[in-house]
């Protein structure tokens, strides 16, 4: 007899999807979200620059049950209807991140042909002045 190979077929990993939260009752609790045991709170938050309305989802921190979830979500919004919105955190232009990774670490990374080493001056000189460079990037 033949040997014969056999093709095992593995399913691949999907990503964690956002559920609808509900209550006790089983009813869905309009404008929360749970997705990784975080729960989220989707709103409409408007662009300050171009005006435009998006739906975003807000995690909402230390918010364990449906009903701390739920309280946090009333929070937001009063905090939105006063003009306070949600502040949405965006990743830092390229200058902020150098200032940041400099103070940490006490000089930027240059890499040879092993790993990393540590810089001269020179090396940190020239990579402040790529720094307007990457920041409009």
């Amino acid at each position: 007899m033949a040997a014969t190979a056999q093709i095992v077929h593995t399913r691949l990993h999907r990503p964690s999807q956002y559920q609808k939260v509900t209550d006790g009752r089983k009813r869905q609790i309009r404008g929360l979200w749970v997705r990784s045991g975080r729960s989220y709170a989707q709103l409409t938050v408007e662009d300050e620059h171009t005006s435009l309305k998006k739906l975003r989802r807000v995690p909402l921190e230390e918010a364990t049950t449906p009903a701390q979830a739920r309280k946090k979500l009333e929070n937001l919004l009063v905090s939105r209807r006063k003009g306070k919105p949600p502040v949405l955190k965006r990743t830092p232009k390229f200058s902020g991140f150098a200032d940041r990774y400099v103070e940490y670490y006490g000089h930027p990374p240059v890499l040879d042909g092993c790993g990393f080493h540590q810089p001269s001056a020179h090396h940190r000189l020239r990579w402040r002045s790529q720094e307007p460079e990457m920041a409009g990037a």
